[in-house]
């Protein structure tokens, strides 16, 4: 289901509402509530008040649901201390790596900063630290490329996301060009699940025109239009629902996601890798 964002006019950066969406929907599926009704009096039981026979509430929670309000921090810490972890979906850095406002080669250091550890480790020199010299970034080529590439988490996704921001900005396009397919699996992954179902196609088209793009490589780039991300998203989730029916098992959450990377990735065939893998064209083609 495409979820229709704001147009550019609007004051509110795009990105708000894929977070607040995100932390919305993150928040029906542990609870299991079947509504922004009541979603909002589980958690803001003091927003529904009556007078006299007249009942009413804020409804603020359809709004957040919609992504045309953003929950204050008040709320989003009273939400985290009943699901712990929720607050880190709305509040993580890779919001603010996709807005593209903000410039990334000032913003650097503390995105890095704000990555769980296992994943800074990769862009930081392991001989440096050792000898005493601090944390020096890694030189940036296609190895630290591919080992986020082997994650399915969020964190590697902003890693790449932000890696590619930065060698575009740098003059390195070619760093970003091969980022492309890294980001996109881990994006296909994650797209597939409920919690960003509702934002998928546009998060795509956000990182396609915004992120993908930055990418070029001996005259070639990644334009992605005519790329079938819905119907891979649907296979993704089929070939799970495939595997549970086989080994009469639910498959959680983590498992899922890295079972669906493998996927992609070829572990279960080629054929799989080359039907999914996005095609370079020269820029004569996308014009």
């Amino acid at each position: 289901m495409r979820t229709h964002l704001r147009n550019s006019k609007s004051r509110r950066d795009p990105v708000d509402a894929f977070r607040g969406i995100y932390w919305f929907e993150s928040i029906r599926m542990r609870t299991g509530l079947p509504s922004a009704y009541a979603m909002e009096r589980r958690f803001e039981p003091e927003a529904f008040k009556e007078e006299g026979t007249t009942r009413y509430h804020r409804n603020k929670w359809s709004a957040y649901g919609n992504g045309k309000r953003i929950p204050r921090a008040l709320l989003i810490k009273r939400v985290e201390m009943q699901l712990p972890g929720s607050a880190q979906l709305i509040n993580h850095v890779l919001w603010d790596i996709l807005r593209v406002r903000l410039p990334v080669l000032e913003n650097i250091d503390r995105w890095i900063n704000e990555l769980e550890p296992s994943t800074q480790h990769l862009i930081f020199e392991i001989s440096a630290r050792k000898a005493g010299l601090g944390r020096q970034r890694r030189h940036v080529d296609q190895r630290p490329l591919e080992m986020l590439g082997r994650r399915p988490t969020l964190d590697a996704l902003a890693c790449l996301t932000l890696l590619a921001r930065e060698a575009a900005a740098q003059g390195r396009p070619d760093i970003a060009f091969h980022a492309v397919p890294r980001m996109l699996k881990i994006l296909l992954v994650h797209a597939s699940t409920a919690p960003m179902a509702r934002i998928a196609s546009t998060l795509f088209d956000f990182y396609r025109e915004n992120i993908f793009a930055l990418g070029v490589f001996e005259g070639k780039t990644y334009s992605l239009e005519d790329y079938p991300f819905e119907e891979i998203l649907i296979s993704l989730n089929r070939f799970i629902a495939r595997c549970e029916e086989r080994e009469g098992v639910t498959i959680d959450w983590a498992d899922a996601l890295q079972s669906k990377l493998s996927l992609l990735s070829g572990r279960y065939g080629i054929g799989i890798l080359m039907a999914t893998a996005p095609r370079a064209t020269s820029f004569a083609q996308t014009a």
